[in-house]
C-alpha cells in the first residue's frame, strides 16, 4: 500500500522534530484518491478524506494537534477511506494516550500531578471556593503555549504506528480469506 513509507518517513521526522511535512502529506493525498478511483472505493475514499481533515482542523484551531497532523489525518482518510480511516485514528489515539501515560508514571510525573490534584479536591470540598482551595484561573494564550512546549507529543508518529497496526491486521486477514490483492 503507498502510504506505509510516507508513514514511516512522517513517524521519523514527527518523533525525532515534531514536523509533519507538507511535501509528504500532500502526494500522499493525491495517491490516496488516485488509488481509490482505480482499485477501491473513491466515495469513501473523498469522504475519509474531507470528513477527516473538518474534524482535525478544528481540533487544530482549537489547539489540539498541528497542521501536518491535520494533512496527514486527511491522506489517510483519502488511503483507508470510511469507516476504516476510524480504526486508524482510534488505534492512533489510544498509543499516543497509552504510552505518554507510561512514560508520565516512569518518570513519577503522573502520581505527582494526581497527588496535587486530589489536595485541591480536598481543599475544594473544604473551602467551597476554586481560589481558596489552589485552582488557578486559565492561563493567557501565551502562558498557556509557554507551558505546553514540555507537553507536545509527536501525534503524527502514533497515527503512523496505528496506520501500520491497521494494515497489517488488513494483510493478515486478506491473507486468511485468500485475497491477497490489497
Amino acid at each position: 500500500m503507498g502510504c506505509i513509507i510516507p508513514s514511516l518517513y512522517i513517524a521519523y521526522t514527527d518523533y525525532r522534530c515534531y514536523i509533519v511535512k507538507h511535501i509528504v502529506t500532500m502526494p500522499m493525498i493525491a495517491g490516496g484518491v488516485i488509488y481509490s478511483f482505480f482499485f477501491a472505493d473513491l466515495k469513501a475514499s473523498l469522504l475519509g478524506t474531507v470528513i477527516v481533515f473538518l474534524i482535525m482542523a478544528f481540533l487544530a484551531v482549537k489547539g489540539g494537534v498541528g497542521g501536518g497532523d491535520v494533512w496527514y489525518s486527511a491522506a489517510l482518510g483519502a488511503w483507508f477511506g470510511i469507516p476504516a480511516v476510524w480504526y486508524v485514528l482510534l488505534l492512533g489515539s489510544l498509543l499516543a494516550v497509552i504510552i505518554n501515560l507510561a512514560g508520565h508514571f516512569k518518570k513519577g510525573v503522573l502520581k505527582n500531578k494526581l497527588n496535587e490534584l486530589k489536595s485541591k479536591f480536598i481543599l475544594l470540598f473544604i473551602f467551597k471556593d476554586l481560589k481558596k482551595a489552589g485552582f488557578k484561573e486559565l492561563p493567557e494564550e501565551d502562558e498557556a503555549d509557554a507551558n505546553l512546549q514540555e507537553d507536545i507529543v509527536p501525534y503524527g508518529f502514533y497515527l503512523a504506528l496505528g496506520t501500520l497496526l491497521v494494515f497489517a491486521f488488513k494483510v493478515v486477514v486478506m491473507v486468511e480469506n485468500f485475497n491477497l490483492f490489497l
